[in-house]
């Protein structure tokens, strides 16, 4: 029994996030020999990381565009650094518009490297469809201590140190 494919298969994609676009419409045409072919533009969105004192004891590091195996490396090295100056980290996913699993991971490893250090780790999860379905998925959403807001973290940091 064989199977027989057309010459040329044809899809019109609005989500391709294994690129690291979102919003991309373009066209992927799939051939028998396996290979593809995108059309159409994508807008990438660069990674940002930002670090801020919204209190004396806190760290807020602010992550912005699409993080994924390239900003890895520097995740987990403003993590540690962070870590490593305060008592409460704080990871603000609101204005990150795409994560992959290496961005996951070194949130866990963030998360274990401050129970070492008996810290505080706290997730600002965003509102981005790509960040929070991935975090859901990924069944990590009970390893994190996921608030909707930074003022909700520094209100449990307070209430947890009371």
């Amino acid at each position: 029994m064989s199977c027989h494919f057309p010459q040329r298969l044809t899809y019109e994609t609005f989500y391709v996030y294994y690129l690291s676009c979102e919003m991309c419409r373009g066209n992927v045409n799939a051939t028998s020999r396996g290979s593809y072919i995108m059309s159409g533009a994508c807008s990438l969105h660069e990674p940002t990381i930002e670090v801020r004192r919204p209190k004396p004891h806190a760290a807020l590091v602010v992550l912005g565009g699409e993080h994924d195996l390239n900003s890895a490396d520097q995740l987990r090295e403003t993590f540690n650094e962070s870590l490593a100056h305060c008592d409460h980290l704080i990871v603000d996913l609101s204005a990150t518009e795409f994560i992959d699993a290496s961005t996951i991971g070194v949130l866990l490893e963030a998360r274990q490297h401050a129970i070492e250090l008996d810290r505080t780790f706290s997730v600002v999860r965003g509102t981005k469809a790509a960040v929070a379905r991935l975090l859901e998925v990924s069944g990590v959403l009970p390893l994190l201590d996921v608030v909707a807001t930074v003022e909700r973290a520094l209100d449990a940091r307070a209430i947890s140190a009371a």
